[in-house]
């Protein structure tokens, strides 16, 4: 009984002081070697009662109760492990727990900081090429302020695709040749005077076919 009450006592003073010391696993391994000693001791107890048993009269009363108090000490001291198994057991997981909440902290700020990464490039995409734009705006400004068009070419209204004035289409059309012109004008002037003369002939028949038909007429009566 005084053993189990030393045990008792001595185990509820250690567990409060173990759960605030830093190493934990110092002390409990101090704490399981005082359970592995307390067990080799009751075991020596035992066979020394045991012994002294073996001169008394009462042999197996006396080793029934020896056998019941080594039970009894020996499932404390089981009792004592077990407590020790399960703090132990809670503070791995404990551990595993912030470990793991370490590491998804880890990774959730590495995402956001890749995100803001991200977002302050596109940003200063946007702004690149607002700048470009702006800048490209401006150089063709000063460059029409800088060559101003032409009369010539204000007037036809045509540039081409370099901006460069284009000549007028009448200006590059190629002029017709002197003998080229005449012959035409020649070409134009026997068609002009052949229809003048099948105008003429048309009307002299048309003249023949009315004469005949108003002779056919009766005299008129005196």
């Amino acid at each position: 009984m005084k053993l189990r009450l030393v045990s008792a006592l001595l185990l509820a003073a250690c567990l409060p002081v173990l759960a605030q010391e830093s190493d934990v696993e110092a002390r409990e391994l101090k704490e399981r070697e005082r359970i592995k000693a307390d067990k080799a001791m009751v075991e020596e107890r035992f066979k020394v009662e045991e012994h002294a048993c073996r001169v008394k009269f009462a042999v197996n009363d006396c080793v029934n109760r020896a056998k019941r108090a080594r039970v009894a000490d020996l499932a404390e001291l089981r009792r004592q492990e077990l407590v020790l198994n399960d703090a132990e057991r809670k503070r791995h997981a404990a551990q595993r727990t912030r470990e793991l909440e370490e590491r998804t902290s880890a990774e959730h700020e590495q995402r956001e900081a890749a995100k803001r990464v991200q977002a302050l490039k596109e940003t200063e995409d946007r702004e690149k090429r607002a700048e470009e734009k702006a800048a490209k705006r401006a150089a063709d400004v000063a460059d029409k302020a800088a060559h101003p068009p032409s009369a010539k070419t204000a007037k036809s209204g045509t540039v081409d695709p370099q901006g460069k004035p284009r000549a007028s289409r009448a200006f590059n059309a190629p002029k017709p040749e002197a003998s080229q012109a005449a012959a035409n004008r020649a070409k134009f002037e026997a068609n002009q005077k052949d229809v003048a003369a099948h105008k003429a002939a048309v009307q002299q028949r048309e003249a023949k076919r009315a004469k005949p038909a108003a002779s056919a007429l009766p005299p008129p009566k005196n």
